[in-house]
């Protein structure tokens, strides 16, 4: 058995089933010391995952102490794979509350992120915070997958394995399957609006800028392979033929789409023509 199966085994002792917790208290009888003490140790950089541990003291009850010692060892193997906080490299972007895995993964989707907004004359200006969006965050949300808020200059994705599960019970992000490579590309769609919204006039609307500079960003951080996957569900959809097209009400009914359409536009300019438009768009707007 292994120390995760063993946890949910001994877990089970203590979740008011027969010989629980409580019950174990009951039979040393009214007025005994009882040799299992409870004690709840948090993470102290508030993860999310809080762990109890359960200490026997004394020689009693050695079928117990064997259970204990394997849900220790289960809960110090989950803990061994939870970061409280990571800084992603020299880049003012801390990510709290996530495993060991999401929390690099996230780190390289940043890195990546900046050094191509770096291209477009974009740099970030103000530390973000990059935390895990529960499922009930994910239900309030327009977009199941993340969100960045820019009074509290926080992102919030959903972890790699809700967001596998969310692919399988719903129609696919740009109709393919979701992989590492494409969730990634999530939390660059959502480091895009917390780099371009310090470019944005403040109190008015750049829903439909901000959603093109993320939608080219997130095609463009996609490994060659993955992203030719992506772009072949869209064969037949052309870019942008200009500015004026670019619309809000095109992004509201098909933000894939709009995504894919502002790539093609992007990618069909010359270097200094992709630069100029950014800036245009930063300044400008477009026509939300």
């Amino acid at each position: 058995m292994d120390a995760i199966s063993g946890a949910s085994v001994v877990l089970d002792v203590f979740r008011g089933r027969p010989g629980s917790f409580n019950q174990q208290r009951q039979s040393f009888g009214r007025g005994t010391p009882s040799h299992l003490k409870p004690v709840r140790v948090l993470d102290e950089r508030r993860n999310p995952a809080a762990h109890v541990r359960f200490l026997i003291l004394g020689p009693r009850l050695p079928e117990r102490l064997t259970a204990l010692l394997l849900l220790i060892v289960a809960f110090d193997a989950l803990a061994s794979n939870a970061v409280g906080e990571m800084v992603c490299g020299d880049a003012p972007v801390t990510v709290i509350g996530w495993t060991r895995e999401d929390a690099i993964e996230v780190c390289s989707a940043v890195q990546a992120s900046l050094s191509w907004l770096r291209t477009t004359e974009l740099t970030l200006s103000d530390s973000v915070t990059i935390r895990p969006l529960d499922d009930q965050g994910a239900l309030a949300n327009t977009h199941r997958l993340g969100r960045y808020d820019a009074r509290t200059k926080e992102i919030q994705i959903l972890p790699f394995d809700a967001a596998l599960k969310a692919s399988v019970a719903e129609r696919p992000a740009f109709g393919v399957p979701m992989t590492r490579d494409l969730w990634r590309s999530y939390v660059a769609h959502e480091m895009a609006h917390a780099v371009a919204d310090a470019y944005f006039p403040s109190g008015v609307s750049h829903l439909t800028a901000g959603e093109y500079i993320a939608g080219v960003l997130q095609l463009v951080v996609l490994p060659d392979g993955p992203r030719e996957e992506v772009l072949e569900n869209y064969r037949k959809l052309a870019g942008w033929e200009s500015a004026s097209e670019i619309s809000a009400q095109y992004y509201l009914m098909a933000p894939g789409a709009f995504a894919i359409k502002s790539y093609k536009h992007f990618t069909a300019l010359t270097p200094s023509e992709q630069r100029r438009f950014i800036t245009r768009l930063t300044r400008e707007r477009l026509s939300d």
